[in-house]
């Protein structure tokens, strides 16, 4: 047996020294080298092309999506893309409706859109209010909740952005404690609506006022407003 292999081994040194050594790669060996290349090579275009689409594509969705400073400043988007402008106050009919409970007055100032078109509402009204010969009351105002935060409801769609067209109804709730000054009774509220809406006057005949509760002048008069929120009754 080590003969033969010996032999064999001999056999396979002498065809091998037989076949002459190639410098260059076969013709054809190149030409699938230079095939594979080329595909590899599109395959990467294709996939950077892709990958550039998608970015432009989320580029342009970021550009085209409505900012929230849009509607902070008072204007809303519609279901169509069409921006709503904030309610304005000559476009509204204002009523205050409030009772008395336990030394305090608690109660709504209800906004009804009586103009044709839609606006939006958003935040906050600034609260004056005075007395019959128009002396402005020194009243604290404070933020307080939404009537939907009273029990256990959700916020409304949409909510904090309120959106009205012609006979739609918008509320705020009001809860107002401590009044010691007998002789000036409230008559006339004055409204600066949010969004720069202007501003809206609601008399109320009853002049209510809450009680005193306490008269001493670390304790002032303080008037909580909610945001506004819809009214369905």
């Amino acid at each position: 047996m080590p003969d033969r292999e010996d032999e064999l081994r001999e056999l396979l040194h002498r065809r091998a020294a037989d076949i002459p050594v190639r410098k260059e790669p076969p013709p054809t060996l190149l030409r699938r080298a230079r095939r594979r290349i080329a595909l590899n090579a599109t395959a990467a275009l294709i996939v950077l092309a892709a990958s550039v689409g998608g970015a432009a594509t989320v580029v342009r969705l970021v550009h085209r999506s409505p900012h929230r400073a849009e509607i902070a400043s008072g204007s809303s988007v519609a279901s169509g893309g069409a921006q709503l402008p904030a309610c304005q106050a000559k476009d509204m009919k204002a009523v205050i409706a409030l009772e008395g409970s336990q030394g305090e007055l608690v109660g709504s100032v209800t906004l009804t859109m009586k103009a044709k078109g839609s606006c939006t509402l958003e935040g906050t009204a600034a609260v004056a209010i005075r007395d019959g010969q128009g002396v402005l009351l020194q009243v604290s105002q404070m933020p307080g909740q939404p009537w939907w935060a009273q029990g256990p409801s959700t916020a409304p769609p949409g909510w904090p952005s309120v959106t009205l067209s012609s006979g739609d109804r918008a509320r705020a709730r009001v809860r107002w404690i401590n009044w010691c000054i007998a002789s000036e009774r409230p008559q006339t509220w004055s409204l600066e609506l949010p969004g720069g809406g202007g501003t809206i006057q609601v008399t109320d005949p009853k002049q209510s006022a809450p009680g005193c509760t306490d008269p001493s002048p670390s304790s002032p008069s303080t008037i909580e407003v909610g945001p506004f929120e819809p009214y369905a009754p």
